[in-house]
């Protein structure tokens, strides 16, 4: 070791400078280089990862907020069946409805029934092209309070029964009208119009 370097110091100044060169260089592509090119790929993939993890973030606040409008909106609607078989679905919906009304005595109430197609949806869509949906409407009139209206609506809308309370119409009655609802007095009573639909699923080709 000591004749390397008593031969190395002997040497002309210009030749141990181009040692140290070729060996700072060797030293470079043995060890620094792939440091870096390790570092590099670490630094890389760590920063792959933090955009993985703000993507995630963002979707889990996406889907928390989803979850709480889903959770916020069958609170206040209720949830809803799926389209049935015509005869069950008519029978549920009138059963629904009768049992609201008594519930908030409710009385004096012209009703109708009617059907319409619902039209193309995502929901029809996904049913065949052999089924279309009808929406299957009770049309509601009849007077009360309207804190009675107001709780007749809101029971209808989280009954699973109703798909949707698609029309409200509310109009002050006369002072000197004594129908309705005997509960309230004549001077606070409304004349509600209240559509309550509810779907059902039917064969094409069957007529209405």
């Amino acid at each position: 070791m000591k004749s390397l370097i008593a031969r190395f110091l002997s040497m002309p100044r210009a030749a141990r400078w181009l040692i140290i060169g070729t060996l700072a260089i060797a030293a470079y592509f043995a060890v620094v280089e792939p440091v870096l090119d390790a570092t590099g790929s670490i630094n890389a993939k760590a920063q792959g990862q933090l955009e993985k993890l703000a993507v995630a973030q963002r979707d889990s606040a996406a889907i928390a907020q989803a979850e709480g409008d889903v959770r916020l909106g069958v609170q206040r609607f209720g949830l809803v069946l799926m389209p049935g078989q015509p005869q069950e679905r008519s029978q549920a919906l009138s059963r629904c409805v009768n049992q609201v009304l008594q519930a908030h005595g409710v009385r004096d109430v012209v009703s109708t029934i009617k059907e319409t197609a619902l039209g193309s949806n995502t929901l029809v869509s996904t049913l065949g092209s052999d089924v279309r949906i009808d929406r299957l409407v009770a049309e509601l009139q009849f007077e009360a309070s309207p804190e009675t209206v107001a709780a007749v609506v809101a029971d209808l809308e989280r009954a699973p029964e109703v798909a949707s309370v698609s029309r409200f119409q509310i109009r002050k009655v006369a002072a000197a009208s004594g129908a309705g609802n005997s509960k309230a007095a004549p001077s606070r009573l409304v004349k509600a119009v209240i559509a309550a639909e509810a779907w059902q699923s039917v064969r094409k080709g069957r007529s209405r």
